[in-house]
């Protein structure tokens, strides 16, 4: 008698990070971070603290370390040539 089969849903996920990859094209500018090339865990970390990432803001405004979602929204619209009004 064969055991049922584990379905794939209940398995542990394997970590693929290419760190070296990862960090060449790291465009964050915070150099004693730790998490740098470790995409997962510097997306956790900053979707924790209710941030996004270094990597996902126009290069000036990286530069700012405001991670805020407000600033990411300010930033992309400042470089499109949007201005955006406050409600």
């Amino acid at each position: 008698m064969h055991p049922a089969p584990i379905p794939v849903y209940n398995l542990p996920m394997a970590r693929h990070c290419n760190v070296d990859a990862n960090t060449m094209t790291c465009t964050c500018t915070y150099e004693p971070c730790h998490r740098k090339g470790l995409c997962c865990e510097c997306v956790k970390y900053h979707r924790d603290a209710g941030e996004l990432p270094g990597c996902l803001f126009p290069p000036d405004a990286e530069r700012t370390y405001d991670r805020s979602e407000e600033s990411f929204v300010q930033a992309w619209a400042k470089k499109h040539g949007y201005k955006l009004e406050r409600a």
